[in-house]
């Protein structure tokens, strides 16, 4: 009786205007080959974060991680992630 656990990334979406990845996907747990728990995971990324240091991509397969990262790489330029800071900045300001 094997159990073995499983994350399948299902739906990716960019998010507003400064490309905040949405992941959705499931957790899929399955003894001797056969579904028995399944449970739905959801998480963002935002510019300013390192998908490889974050939790949910530890848990990852390799092939949806980098398809996660190839988004990454297309989307968030420098000049987005610089504009993201700048704005996460003014908001902070704006509320202390």
């Amino acid at each position: 009786m094997a159990i073995t656990k499983e994350k399948k990334i299902s739906y990716i979406s960019v998010v507003g205007d400064f490309k905040r990845l949405q992941i959705i996907g499931s957790e899929i747990i399955k003894e001797n080959n056969n579904v028995i728990a399944e449970k739905e995971i959801a998480f963002f990324i935002s510019p300013d974060e390192v998908f490889s240091d974050r939790k949910e991509s530890q848990e990852l397969p390799e092939l949806e991680k980098a398809k996660i990262n190839e988004l990454i790489e297309l989307l968030w330029t420098d000049k987005l992630k610089t504009e993201y800071k700048t704005f996460k900045e003014a908001k902070v300001t704006k509320f202390t």
